[in-house]
Order: C-alpha cells, then structure tokens, then sequence
C-alpha cells in the first residue's frame, strides 16, 4: 500500500460516521472502535455510545458491529421495560447479559446490573439482588454512569450507593448464607484499586450476614466504626446486635439520628428503625424490650409499600418478640398479618420455626420469659 493511500484511509477513519441511536437521532463523528461496551467516537465529544442506545452505525463499520446486534436490542428492551415497570418483561433479558458484563467496566455494565438488581428483589429473591448490588455499587464507586434515554429512574442511593431494597437485616436462613458468600466471595476477589469505603460496606454485609446464619467467629463480632458516612451508617446498623451491651446501646443512639428530620419517611429511617427494634428486643429489660416491638411495627405500619422485605422481617421478630413477652394474643394477630400482607415471605416459615422451637424446649413449668 502507498503512502498516499495510507494517508487517505486514516482520514477516512477519522471522518464523521452516521451513529443512528434508538429514537432516531444521528451522531456525527468519527468511528474509533467497536467492543463488547459499544460504539466508540472521537471528534469533540469522545465517548463510549452503550449499546443500548444505538440502532445502527454507518455500513463501513456494519460488518464489525453485527455480532453485537443481540445484545443491542436485549439492552434496549431490557431499558424500556424497567423504564415503564415492567420488571417481569425485563427480567429474562437482564438476566441473559448479566453473564457477559458483570466483569466489564462500561456504562452498558452498569445498567444491566442495576437491572438485574432490580428484577431480582421484585420476586423477593434478596440475596440475588445483592449479588447485582455488588457489581453495580463498585462500578459506581468508581464514577461510572447510566447514560442515554429513557432516563433511568434512580436504584441506588445517589450519596451513598448503598441499596436501598436492601439491608443489612436478615434472619436465619438460606438467604443470609448466600449473601455471607458472595460477600466474602467479592472481598477475596477486591485489589487495590477497590475503592475503601465499598470494601467496608461489603464487610459489614458479611459480618450481618454470617452472624444471622450463626457462622463463627462473626458471630460475636463488632465492627469498628469507620469515618466515611456511608460504611458508618451500616456499622451502626450491625453493632446495634452486637453481643456487647454497650456497642448495642451506643449503636442505637447513633441510629436515633436517622429517625428524625430530613431522614422522616426515608429509607435510611426505615432501616434505622428496623436495627434499633432488633437492638432493644435482644436486652434483658422487659420495657426496652416492649420498645423494641414498638420500634419494629413502625415498619408494617409505614413502610410496607416501600421496604416490603424489611417490613415482613421486622412483623416476624415483634410477633417473636410478643410471644416471649407472654402477650401470645397479640403474637398471633402479627403472626396472621404477616401471613396475608406478605405471603411466601422466608419470615412466615421463620416464625413458625422459632414458636417449633419454643415448643420443643418449653417444660410443662416454664413460662413465659420475660
């Protein structure tokens, strides 16, 4: 090939080309590169166009665009379908990506997982949504961004990135095991460049997690308060059961600060109000442990709509809670309540483990505790 002709085919490469997005418009710019993440342009906007926003590129770059032809349009369907609710549609399809582009970096990344996130708590199903959360949060963490349209409506806390279908409250369960792996699976898997307040949260997903499922030794263990607001809030959280009474009681007075003010109806109060009820209900004093319960039914009583998985928890434990407090009457109008607002919930079948407990353990002497 001449010099000439070597010139003129690297001007070519770098003239405007067609990028036709979903919805019709064109972008005109230079083509540098097709990958799994999209069209990449130069010109005075160099970016990465997800392919989830493009229709199709200019024919000179067609031949190199068509194996992503799949994944463009199960994106795109994915996006509408979220978009407008439709996490039943969606779900099939972010499932199917997911495989391919949780280990990738690009913003076609970030909305699947998000997606996924998103679909899997709608079926109830925590722990996947979770494992989703891990790959969306640390892609955040690190300044990536959803872009294109239709606007996504926001899954994580814009502040913290923490998920807010889902905290770290868990009961004893198959659920719990597999969001203590998959945490401990993502920290063993994290380097250097893992951004330090992700890796703390993460730990105290562990550390909830593990202690919900009685794993040893996290089940005696307090986290150190870290400085970041984000890992702090989820510190509090897990030390307001640690097995130290004072770790308890210093927790829960952090915690009083997210159930007042600006957090009043949020989910941070939600999740506030949920680890201070589990907090006091574990305290040998009767009046503390009748504030519990009282704490807890904040969250059937307000958040049933909002935090369902957390509501359904919350009903389980005071109706526990009632049931040593020798008020069965009560108990079994929450147990009842628990079973039509939330049926198939883990925490039905909790309950009734813990009163199968009681019963097979209780002599014909014993009363209630108290």
């Amino acid at each position: 090939m001449t010099p000439t002709l070597t010139a003129i085919l690297a001007v070519a490469a770098l003239a405007p080309a067609p990028v036709e997005l979903r919805g019709g418009r064109m972008i005109m710019a230079p083509i540098v590169d097709i990958s799994p993440d999209g069209v990449q342009v130069g010109g005075d906007e160099p970016r990465t166009i997800a392919w989830d926003n493009v229709r199709s590129v200019d024919s000179e770059w067609a031949e190199r665009a068509a194996p992503y032809k799949s994944v463009s349009d199960d994106a795109w369907r994915a996006r509408i379908r979220l978009a407008r609710g439709d996490s039943v549609l969606a779900a099939p399809l972010f499932e199917r990506l997911f495989p391919q582009y949780r280990d990738r970096d690009g913003s076609l990344a970030l909305m699947v997982a998000e997606g996924v996130y998103q679909c899997r708590y709608a079926v109830g199903d925590i722990a996947g949504a979770f494992e989703a959360w891990l790959v969306a949060a640390d892609l955040r963490e690190r300044g990536v961004e959803i872009a294109g349209d239709p606007q996504m409506s926001p899954l994580l806390d814009p502040q913290t990135n923490l998920p807010p279908k889902v905290a770290p409250i868990f009961l004893e369960g198959s659920e719990a095991h597999r969001i203590a792996d998959a945490a401990k699976r993502w920290l063993n898997d994290a380097d250097a460049s893992t951004p330090i307040r992700m890796k703390q949260i993460v730990e105290a997903y562990r550390v909830a997690a593990s202690r919900a499922g009685n794993d040893t030794p996290d089940s005696e263990q307090s986290l150190k308060p870290p400085a970041d607001a984000a890992p702090l809030f989820v510190a509090h959280i897990v030390n307001a059961e640690s097995h130290d009474p004072g770790t308890r009681e210093s927790a829960r007075q952090a915690l009083t600060d997210y159930c007042k003010g600006e957090h009043i109806g949020s989910w941070r109060e939600a999740w506030a109000r949920a680890a201070i009820g589990r907090s006091l209900i574990m305290e040998p004093d009767r009046d503390l442990r009748t504030q519990g319960v009282i704490e807890l039914l904040h969250l059937p009583a307000r958040f049933a709509d909002a935090q369902p998985n957390l509501a359904a928890i919350a009903t389980a434990q005071a109706a526990h809670a009632l049931t040593e407090l020798a008020d069965p009457t009560s108990a079994g109008h929450l147990a009842e309540e628990l079973r039509l607002a939330f049926p198939g919930h883990p925490a039905i079948d909790w309950l009734k483990h813990q009163g199968a407990i009681k019963s097979s353990t209780r002599s014909p002497n014993d009363g209630a505790s108290s």
